[in-house]
């Protein structure tokens, strides 16, 4: 048996002490080996066509989780965004990457206080257009493990909004041995990313 954590591990153990498991690292690190270059541009061309928004020069990618919003009100959370927009000069991108939890309906209360440039992807339309967009970015914030994993396996920095009490999160913590990478409130995700060097952005968190 495969797990991705030492917390599973920990969980199965205890009711199967005999069982054989292992962990490994989240399949999703090689969602960058999914598809071709041109398949992700592709995507991306066909999302800004369908919103019927022009490329932006230079976008951050940003999830929001209502769980994971560190106490803060929605437009604390939208003066935040604000800042990364105008601190890097860059879009804000919100894509709803876990609609069963209504990120959708978040990130359009978020969307209607900004005072930036931002495009809303209230739901994705495939998986490789949450990809695509994740790799064109600056940067990735937000409360999706899989965001983070995303946008590392495609060289681009990022920052989790989320709790290290979460077994997936310490897990993944535990993996990368990068304490700064997973942050439980969006002013420690401001401040991570403004330490980031984003002229070495190939950097790929290898798990």
């Amino acid at each position: 048996i495969s797990v991705r954590d030492q917390g599973s591990k920990d969980h199965l153990l205890a009711v199967w002490p005999e069982a054989d498991v292992e962990v490994v690292p989240d399949t999703a690190w090689d969602v960058d080996q999914l598809w071709a270059q041109a398949d992700l541009d592709l995507a991306y061309a066909n999302m800004l066509q369908r919103l019927a928004v022009e490329k932006p020069d230079r976008s951050i990618v940003i999830h929001l989780n209502k769980r994971f919003l560190g106490g803060k009100s929605v437009e604390y959370v939208a003066s935040i965004l604000d800042r990364f927009s105008k601190e890097f000069n860059v879009t804000i991108l919100m894509i709803a990457i876990g609609n069963c939890h209504n990120d959708g309906d978040l990130i359009s209360i978020v969307a209607e206080l900004l005072t930036c440039a931002y495009i809303k992807i209230h739901v994705p339309e495939s998986l490789i257009e949450v990809a695509a967009c994740i790799a064109q970015a600056e940067f990735y914030v937000g409360s999706s493990m899989h965001g983070l994993i995303t946008a590392s396996a495609f060289g681009v920095p990022a920052v989790a909004v989320a709790s290290t009490a979460s077994v997936k999160f310490l897990g993944l913590l535990e993996l990368t041995a990068m304490p700064d990478i997973v942050v439980d409130d969006w002013d420690s995700a401001y401040d991570n990313i403004c330490k980031m060097d984003f002229e070495q952005r190939k950097q790929r968190i290898n798990a």
